[in-house]
This record gives structure tokens, C-alpha cells and sequence, in this order.
């Protein structure tokens, strides 16, 4: 039975999965695909589910998502029970004061704040400058190093994820909550497989969605499975930063919410496969789809080490823009969500090997 949408994501959402810590996200996954669609993990903790092999002539499309997000990490106990901290994946220290999260402890997950010395006790003048990490702490309640270690079971190296609820905004149409970079793409894995499914015995091209770990450290786990997946062409399925912001020309914007998918052309990361791109425009403008493009100056994606495996795979990123990723909370567009679906799963069926082969340099 198909999953309902609402209840997928609000669950992968909520799920914790700092960087090495996915293993909450991993469960939501195995257990609605890893029956269906034989699935398996390797020594690293990414997973790959099989839709079946290619029949003659067909494709091993894959599609990639990564299971991680911007999260914490303990780095000491200070002796009046406040944490220490550094940052796993890019955030801005403006983002997380008074932040509240969630720790993984020995003893199970620990709720807490991250703190900062309010105006009144600040040297400088409040707003003389910007706060720095190491102006930020961690505070569980506790009031001792050994409260913190032996009673709520933190210690260093512990992972830490930001605590934010999910609420449905704007009638239903736009969703607020954590992690949508990228468990928006974690939800269009199960989406575009479950779809993918009702096609017939004999269609040719097989589908392997993969759900990768430490992804926002560095991409760490493409970068063990690329090889392996033996792809003929490969989707990155992001949530990438919205840049529709306040006093921001409309021109300027690359990744608006509720204007559809983004197709990205370039971030330093990788080139993106300038016949896929176009291959993709041409279905978005056949379909009534709505799409943008992006260039974008900074980031990276498990498209770098996607399409430099098995001696160059035609990769290319395809995204819903949220709005404030790599912060505590944010706003997805359910209207770009479904373009995105539509987009990726049109694509995947009529990918051919005659189509892939124009793609080649």
C-alpha cells in the first residue's frame, strides 16, 4: 500500500540522524523498502534498494539521497555540567543560540539548549559583533560534570541534532520542520520507487535508490559506494537552499520556493552533465512542470563523487528549495515536492541507453 506523504515526511523529519548517527533514518527506510526491494547496507551504513536488474538493452538508474544532517558533536564537559560543542556540517553560529536539541547519550537521548550569554552579561555591546562558536555551549540541566556523565550519560563525542517539531503551514501546502536537507530527497527514494513499481514485469530500465551517510561531513558515503553501483546515470535528490529571501531581486533567485524543481547546472562540487540537463528541461516543458535552474557558488553535493565513478556517470542534482537549510528549522512547498516526484520519475522511464549514449562528451 502506498505510504500517505504527510506522514512519511513528518517522520523522516523528526527522525535524529546527525552525521554517523542515521540510524533512525535507516529504520524508517528499511522498513518500508527493504522487503520489497531486496534492501542492503555496506560496512558504512549507506543502504541500496533494488527495484531489479535492467533487462537487455536497459539502464541501472540510480538515485542517490543522504540520510545525514547538519548536526553536533560533545567536545568536552565543563565542571558545572555545561557541554562544549563543534559543529558537524556548514552552519552559521547565528542560527543555533537558544536552539534546542537532542543529544545521543549512553543512556538515550538527552534534551537541551544551546546557550549564549544574554545582552546583559555580554562585554562588548549587544550586536557589536557576531557570535562565534566559541561563545555557544550546550546546557542538559545539569549541574556537575559527573551529573552530566553518570546521571544523563553524556560524554565527549557524543552526536547532537537540533529538537524542532513539524507543523503544516499555509492550508497544507508548505511544510515546517528539520532535516529537509535531505530528507526531503530520503522520502522521494520511497515515492519514486513505490511509482516506478506499478510499471510492468518488462520494462527495461532498473532503479537503485541508495541513501547515503555523512553526506554534510563530506560526503563520505557516495564516496564508498560510488564504485559499487556500477550506474549508467545517477539523480542526486536534494533539499537545496532556497534563496528567495527578503530584499532579494526576483532575478536573482535560483532556488524559489513554490516555483517548482530545481535542475542544477553547476555547484564547485560538479559539473552537472549538460545533455542530461536538457534532457530534463525538454520533460519538464513537455509535461507542465515547473522547474528552475540554478549555478550555484558554494556546496556540494554525493553528485561529486556520483559521477566521477566507474570512469564518468552522467550525474545530475535535482532539488526542492528549502527555505533556511543547515539551520534548526525549515519550509518546503509541497507543490515543488510533487514537481520533483513527477520530474524524476518521468525521466526514469524514458531514459534509454540510445538517450544516454548523446549525453557522452
Amino acid at each position: 500500500m502506498p505510504v500517505d506523504r504527510l506522514t512519511l515526511l513528518e517522520s523522516l523529519s523528526c527522525a535524529f540522524g546527525a552525521p554517523g548517527a542515521e540510524g533512525e533514518v535507516m529504520e524508517i527506510l528499511d522498513g518500508l523498502l527493504k522487503e520489497r526491494f531486496r534492501g542492503s547496507r555496506d560496512r558504512f551504513g549507506n543502504r541500496v534498494y533494488r527495484s531489479r536488474e535492467p533487462s537487455e538493452g536497459g539502464l541501472r538508474i540510480v538515485l542517490a539521497a543522504h540520510a545525514d544532517e547538519v548536526g553536533f558533536v560533545v567536545q568536552a564537559v565543563h565542571p558545572e555540567g555545561f557541554l562544549s560543542f563543534l559543529p558537524l556540517g556548514s552552519w552559521s553560529p547565528l542560527a543555533v543560540a537558544g536552539l534546542p536539541i537532542r543529544i545521543k547519550g549512553s543512556l538515550g537521548f538527552v534534551d537541551g539548549v544551546i546557550g549564549i550569554a544574554p545582552p546583559h552579561h555580554q562585554k562588548e555591546n549587544p550586536g557589536s559583533r557576531l557570535p562565534d562558536w566559541p561563545d555557544l555551549w550546550m546546557d542538559i540541566g545539569a549541574r556537575s560534570a559527573w551529573e552530566a556523565r553518570d546521571l544523563f550519560g553524556v560524554r565527549p563525542g557524543d552526536p547532537a541534532s537540533p529538537a524542532s517539531a513539524f507543523k503544516i503551514l499555509r492550508g497544507g501546502s508548505v511544510l515546517m520542520g528539520k532535516a529537509w536537507d535531505d530528507r526531503a530527497g530520503c522520502a522521494l527514494l520511497v515515492e519514486v520507487l513505490e511509482d516506478l513499481d506499478t510499471d510492468p514485469a518488462g520494462a527495461p530500465n532498473a532503479v537503485w535508490a541508495v541513501a547515503t551517510v555523512q553526506e554534510e561531513v563530506g560526503c563520505r558515503g557516495a564516496a564508498v559506494v560510488a564504485d559499487r553501483l556500477k550506474a549508467d546515470v545517477a539523480f542526486v535528490l536534494e533539499g537545496a537552499p532556497a534563496d528567495d529571501f527578503p530584499r532579494r531581486s526576483d532575478w536573482e533567485s535560483q532556488a524559489h520556493m513554490g516555483k517548482g524543481v530545481q535542475i542544477r547546472s553547476y555547484d564547485p562540487s560538479m559539473i552537472a552533465n549538460p545533455g542530461l540537463r536538457d534532457f530534463l528541461i525538454e520533460i519538464a516543458e513537455q509535461e507542465g512542470i515547473p522547474w528552475q535552474i540554478a549555478v550555484r557558488r558554494s556546496g556540494g553535493t554525493d553528485g561529486g563523487p556520483l559521477h566521477r565513478s566507474c570512469e564518468g556517470v552522467p550525474t545530475i542534482v535535482i532539488a526542492v528549495p528549502v527555505r533556511y537549510a543547515h539551520s534548526g528549522v525549515g519550509l518546503i512547498d509541497l507543490g515543488d515536492y510533487e514537481a520533483c516526484l513527477r520530474l524524476v520519475v518521468s525521466a526514469c522511464r524514458r531514459l534509454s541507453r540510445e538517450v544516454v549514449e548523446r549525453f557522452s562528451p
